[in-house]
């Protein structure tokens, strides 16, 4: 029973690039980019290190090597557990992130039709709150002037009174999937 010498260089090399390796997957599943965590790899960079921790490994610049890419290991580990964690608890920012841009497009634009002078001010309003919400949204804008505009909502707002019988009608300009749109409540 014959044992090759090990060459340390070669195994530190390979699991230092490992661990930079495993950096970059963990920081892509982070960002959304990679849908499942790396555990394949990061099980093979354990394997690794029990394996290298039972040897001895003779000098003590081998031994500070091995444990300066140990403790690095274990450093990013804690690290990327610990954002795991978050992540299945919903405090993760990059998904309170997502969250609230979901509540804020929701309801952009909310205000029950006047009449009036309170009118016009009112399809102002409106008008300018779906010319915003299109530029947010990289939408083209052209082809609905106010007028135009203006006529379409009271004429939706007269054939919904009728069809729903009831005496208002609320407009609303949201965000859907990246789109622009104006609903349209009964009161």
């Amino acid at each position: 029973m014959s044992l090759e010498p090990i060459n340390y260089n070669a195994v530190f090399s390979k699991l230092e690039k490992m661990i930079n390796d495993l950096k970059i997957e963990y920081e892509n599943y982070f960002m959304g980019i990679s849908k499942r965590e790396p555990i394949n790899l990061k099980q093979e960079v354990e394997r690794i290190i029990r394996k290298m921790s039972a040897h001895s490994l003779g000098k003590t610049s081998r031994n500070f090597k091995f444990k300066q890419l140990s403790a690095r290991f274990r450093t990013y580990d804690q690290y990327w557990m610990r954002t795991v964690r978050k992540i299945e608890d919903g405090t993760y920012g990059r998904d309170r992130f997502k969250m609230a841009l979901k509540d804020k497009s929701s309801i952009q634009s909310q205000a029950p039709a006047r009449s009036g002078a309170n009118e016009e001010a009112h399809y102002k309003k409106l008008y300018s709150d779906l010319i915003n919400a299109k530029l947010k949204c990289n939408e083209k804008i052209s082809g609905l002037p106010f007028d135009k505009f203006k006529r379409l909502l009271k004429k939706q707002s007269a054939d919904l009174k009728a069809k729903y019988n009831c005496n208002s009608v609320d407009f609303r300009v949201t965000i859907a999937d990246g789109k622009t749109k104006i609903k349209v409540v009964p009161k």
